[in-house]
């Protein structure tokens, strides 16, 4: 078979199509020009795009994989920290309970405390009552400049019967009320003497207490007052005991009060 034009080379392909794919196949650099004879550049590109988008889906994959991870990660992170939470929380009721426990206890020793306490200064008061006829005179004998300083009542025991008969004489007169009479009764002790230097008589209206406070004072200068209103006589409000509240300390700053403290034997 003869081919001589190009007429001739289309007739061999139209009678033989196989021949034309055949070349194709074997020679590389005919077939490109061909596909960019028949195909457009778009076409051409598509194969080059497919590969990208196949890679891209691969990274979108990878990372969605890595997203997962992550968030499991977090999850788990998450759920320790819940079970942390819920260990911390119970650990806290359990710190509470306990202090609630250690304060009922607290307040369960502190009231034997004060019981005890209450009644060691109860000893400590009735203690020091007992012996405040003894050892107050000669204290208010240097402090004050007294002379010969008289026992007129003292605690639980029988009071100058010249002393009681002119106090139940106020009472009964209306210069006192009973209210008056029971302080002055009630006194820890009461004493008269006179000014070394004036010769001036005075009233000394004592209380005795482990503990000084502001009630212990108070009575003293009400007993003192009520002297003054039967005697008309200068009076002295004296506080003893071992040491003295702050609140009492305030009050006695003033002066008003001659504060004696005494040594516990």
């Amino acid at each position: 078979m003869v081919i001589n034009t190009d007429a001739d080379v289309l007739r061999v392909i139209r009678e033989n199509p196989r021949l034309m794919f055949q070349v194709l196949r074997e020679d590389e650099e005919l077939l490109d020009e061909v596909r960019r004879l028949v195909l457009t550049e778009e076409i051409l590109a598509m194969p080059g795009q497919l590969a990208e988008v196949i890679e891209t889906q691969k990274q979108m994959l990878k990372d969605q994989a890595e997203m997962r991870r992550t968030q499991n990660e977090m999850l788990e992170t998450q759920t320790k920290i819940i079970a942390d939470q819920a260990e911390m929380r119970q650990t806290q009721i359990n710190i509470l309970a306990e202090l609630a426990d250690l304060r009922r206890k607290y307040e369960d020793t502190r009231r034997i405390y004060d019981r005890m306490d209450g009644r060691l200064g109860n000893l400590y008061g009735a203690d020091l009552e007992r012996r405040l006829p003894r050892i107050l005179p000669p204290r208010l004998f240097g402090m004050l400049e007294l002379h010969r300083p008289t026992v007129l009542l003292r605690d639980a025991v029988e009071p100058d019967s010249e002393f009681l008969a002119q106090i139940q004489d106020a009472t009964t007169e209306g210069v006192i009320s009973m209210d008056d009479y029971g302080r002055l009764t009630e006194t820890d002790l009461i004493l008269r003497a006179r000014f070394r230097e004036s010769r001036e008589i005075v009233y000394c209206a004592a209380e005795a207490s482990g503990v000084i406070d502001s009630e212990d004072v108070n009575r003293a200068v009400e007993s003192a007052r009520i002297l003054n209103v039967i005697y008309g006589e200068r009076t002295v409000p004296v506080v003893a005991g071992y040491s003295v509240t702050e609140v009492a300390r305030e009050r006695l700053d003033t002066g008003e009060v001659v504060v004696v403290i005494l040594n516990q034997r």
